[in-house]
């Protein structure tokens, strides 16, 4: 949500809790959202280039979350 908010997205974008323990996890964006196609583009993107963990993203977001 950070990145997020600093995009300008923050509206756009819901966090949804983990399960306890964490499972398999998902990039949802909804179909209507006008930014959808870019925000899958660039999130593959980055995914390549970091090659971050949807773990690392998530704690990472939820952590730094005010």
């Amino acid at each position: 949500m950070v990145e997020a908010s600093k995009l300008g997205m923050g509206d756009e974008i819901k966090a949804l809790p983990l399960p306890e323990p964490p499972g398999h996890m998902f990039l949802g964006v909804a179909n209507v959202s006008n930014q959808r196609d870019r925000i899958i583009r660039d999130y593959n993107l980055v995914h390549k280039i970091f090659k971050v963990t949807y773990e690392q993203l998530l704690t990472e977001e939820l952590t730094t979350q005010k």
